[in-house]
C-alpha cells in the first residue's frame, strides 16, 4: 500500500524535477512513471491529485506537463474508469480541469470523452 506520505514526496520530487531540471529529483519521474503505467488506478488517482494541489490554477505550465504527462497517461491506461473519477472532481478542482485540457491522446477511444467533459464545463483544449 502507497501512503499518502510516499504521494506527498513524491508529488512534490516529481513538481521540483519538472520546474527545475535537478538531478537529485529525477527518482521521482520514475516513481510517478511506475504509478501511472503499471500501478493501480487508486493510486495514479491520488497521485494526480497530490499533483494538482500542489500547483497554482493559474500555473499552466506546470499544469500541462500534469496534463500531458500524469493525467493522460492514467486516462490511456485505465480509460472510463479514470474519466469516472475525473469527472466527480472538475467542476471544483480548477487545475484538474486545466489538467485534462491539456491532455492531447488525439487518436486514443477517450478523446471524445474528454472533449465532452471539457464542453461541459465551459474549458477549451489549451
Amino acid at each position: 500500500m502507497v501512503t499518502d506520505d510516499e504521494i506527498s514526496t513524491v508529488s512534490r520530487a516529481w513538481l521540483s524535477y519538472t520546474a527545475s531540471q535537478d538531478e537529485k529529483d529525477l527518482w521521482a519521474v520514475g516513481a510517478v512513471d511506475n504509478w501511472v503505467n503499471r500501478g493501480q488506478l487508486e493510486v495514479a488517482w491520488r497521485l494526480v491529485l497530490a499533483l494538482c494541489s500542489e500547483v497554482d490554477a493559474d500555473d499552466l505550465k506546470m499544469i500541462a506537463n500534469i496534463g500531458a504527462g500524469p493525467v493522460e497517461n492514467m486516462i490511456t491506461n485505465f480509460g472510463d474508469a479514470a474519466l469516472d473519477l475525473i469527472e466527480s472532481l472538475v467542476a471544483t478542482n480548477l487545475t484538474l480541469l486545466r489538467a485534462v485540457a491539456m491532455v492531447w491522446a488525439w487518436d486514443e477511444p477517450e478523446r471524445e470523452r474528454v472533449d465532452r467533459l471539457l464542453a461541459a464545463h465551459g474549458q477549451e483544449r489549451l
